[in-house]
């Protein structure tokens, strides 16, 4: 399998080469594909410094269409910048390098996003290629459950293999199944529409299977916040109980499976009332706001140390890094480093609400689309995603893209060809 991969990698160089920032909608694929390796590839091997490397020659052939000075990319480039001062400064440096650069990689799509998807072309390429997502994560996880191969389910003694994705790299499908309502648009013909959904369907199934909490809520968040924004929502909540309807038909092929699971996920305590007590990311939390705001080093409060590498001492003593995104950063960059990332989120959600764009059917599906992919964000911030390379650039990327089209003036245009023929 390492010689496939390999074979993949020098035939995505070729491709690279050649179309180079053309590349950029199909990045979900590539990035699904990297971490499908590595469940043969260790940490810091080949695929760890291939990826960075291709999205380093990436931005260097956008480097001169991107307007750094856009006042949509201040909040990024600020967080990037106050960051990196808190990582050069870092006493376990190359650890915060590595942290730093698994941020900047993801966050940084934003950027790309917004300045090469200037038309409703390109648009309906993303979309398409988050299809693809769906339909290659399928394949990645049936390929561990028929060969046996790939990752083993997190919360089993026994060693029951769910695919060469695991639990966390089903997040990207999640994803794209949370904005289905919206990518569905660019496929034209009834039997291509049709069969993403029934695969849509059938992932899901197998991101339950995982009893992963926040890859089994991504799904469920975006298309509700979909479903209550879009202008059009009878017709959304209709498909959203079509697929339950769905799901309880499929129910005799997946549910003795999906409850042995859900019981071993149970014995964990996970699903015990208040569980949240318990629960490390919750205790770290509070031990870090307690740090923070009791000011017991006021100069750590303030701006933080050791960023991406938060933990450290605990990880020797305890086998655990910070998780949740806001103690990571609490402690790594302090009040101030919380606060420029605050910001950008806020940014982030006046940037398209702020605007008064003539309602149409385009702009209403545009926005909710955009407002859901930032909750999704926000639930995986409080999960904790900043290294997250995969998913996040995947949301990054989606949200620069869906507020370039969002803006540009011939509303008109867009809207007939984004409005699939019936």
């Amino acid at each position: 399998m390492i010689t496939v991969y390999y074979i993949l990698f020098f035939a995505f160089s070729f491709v690279l080469l050649y179309y180079r920032r053309r590349v950029i909608p199909y990045m979900p694929i590539f990035n699904l594909v990297i971490d499908s390796s590595f469940s043969y590839f260790v940490s810091l091997s080949f695929a760890t410094y291939y990826r960075p490397l291709v999205y380093g020659m990436i931005f260097i052939w956008m480097s001169k269409g991107i307007n750094f000075k856009n006042k949509y990319f201040f909040p990024f480039l600020l967080f990037f910048i106050y960051s990196l001062i808190s990582v050069v400064n870092s006493a376990e440096f190359l650890y915060s390098v590595k942290g730093y650069f698994q941020m900047v990689l993801s966050m940084s799509m934003f950027l790309l996003g917004y300045t090469y998807f200037n038309s409703i072309k390109k648009l309906d390429k993303l979309n398409k290629v988050t299809h693809l997502v769906i339909v290659l994560s399928l394949i990645f996880t049936l390929a561990g459950y028929i060969f046996g191969i790939g990752r083993f389910l997190n919360y089993s003694e026994d060693e029951e293999v769910i695919g060469l994705l695991g639990t966390g790299g089903m997040y990207s499908a999640a994803l794209a199944i949370g904005i289905l309502p919206f990518t569905i648009r660019s496929q034209k013909k009834d039997l291509f529409r049709n069969g993403i959904i029934v695969l849509s369907i059938i992932t899901y199934i197998f991101i339950l299977l995982n009893v992963r909490r926040v890859a089994i809520l991504i799904p469920i968040i975006g298309l509700l916040v979909y479903s209550l924004l879009y202008r059009k929502r009878f017709k959304s909540l209709i498909g959203i109980f079509a697929g339950i309807i769905i799901l309880i038909l499929l129910k005799p092929y997946y549910y003795d499976i999906l409850a042995q699971r859900f019981l071993l996920r149970k014995e964990t305590g996970k699903f015990e009332k208040g569980f949240y007590k318990t629960e490390p990311r919750f205790l770290e939390t509070l031990t870090i706001l307690e740090n923070t705001f009791f000011f017991k080093d006021p100069v750590k409060s303030l701006i933080g140390s050791d960023l991406f590498a938060s933990g450290w001492t605990d990880k020797k003593q305890e086998g655990r890094m910070l998780h949740n995104d806001f103690a990571v950063l609490l402690d790594g960059a302090g009040i101030f480093g919380v606060l420029i990332y605050l910001w950008l989120y806020i940014s982030l959600f006046y940037y398209i609400t702020s605007k008064k764009i003539p309602p149409s059917d385009f702009s209403s599906a545009i926005k909710a689309t955009y407002l859901s992919i930032l909750t999704i964000s926000i639930l995986l911030t409080l999960n904790g995603s900043l290294t997250l390379i995969t998913v996040r650039s995947f949301i990054f990327l989606y949200l620069g893209a869906l507020l370039k089209i969002y803006l540009l003036k011939d509303k008109q245009v867009i809207r007939k060809s984004i409005v699939p023929k019936k």
